[in-house]
């Protein structure tokens, strides 16, 4: 592991999430009996990244990795100590997906070019209340609020969190009952049935 910065609380109580910073890449770790902490997977995003945070939406079942970052690393060392540069920032969202997709599914949550908010290094998102939920969709909202170590503000904005199990699957070759069953991944129930209809006529 290279540059690691950043802890945080995962899936469970044993599970910890641990930011290598330079490298981009996400690693679990899983605390053992006698106390220490081994890795067992990880997850590389497109940009270097800090503080990770766990996302669980809990009447939906939503979940995922929030993984904050800027866009270019490289030019801290020419930026860092001008009160008047820029950092353009990258929020990316990372979940697991079930089989036959790939084991991670990753999209960039939000994108700033240092306008709005100088670097991230901490990103969360919050539920919004249920009845902005647009049950013809099965789009989810949530809040994502985001700060930087070199941020003079914190923002915040709405993101949709769309069902990106289903996107994928209109695309994949994999065989029609695997497609259907992966449909479930992000939807409540009175959905279900209507986007495994949607599927259905696409196959």
């Amino acid at each position: 592991m290279h540059n690691n910065n950043g802890l945080a609380h995962g899936r469970s109580p044993k599970e910890i999430l641990i930011a290598s910073a330079a490298g981009g890449v996400l690693s679990f770790g899983e605390i053992l009996s006698n106390g220490r902490i081994v890795v067992i997977d990880s997850v590389e995003a497109e940009s270097v990244i800090d503080n990770p945070s766990y996302f669980l939406d809990p009447r939906t079942g939503v979940s995922g990795f929030v993984l904050p970052g800027i866009a270019r690393g490289i030019d801290l060392e020419h930026t860092k100590r001008d009160p008047e540069a820029t950092n353009s920032v990258m929020v990316w969202f990372v979940w697991e997906q079930k089989a036959p997709l790939p084991r991670w599914g990753k999209r960039l949550l939000f994108e700033d070019d240092g306008s709005k908010i100088r670097s991230a290094s901490a990103a969360v998102l919050v539920p919004i209340d249920e009845e902005t939920l647009t049950s013809d969709t099965g789009t989810r909202k949530a809040r994502l609020f985001v700060t930087g170590f070199q941020s003079l503000n914190m923002i915040a904005v709405e993101v949709e969190l769309q069902e990106y199990c289903l996107r994928t699957l209109l695309g994949t070759k994999a065989p029609a009952k695997d497609r259907i069953a992966c449909v479930t991944l992000y939807m409540p129930l009175q959905q279900q049935q209507a986007c495994t209809n949607m599927l259905s006529t696409r196959l």
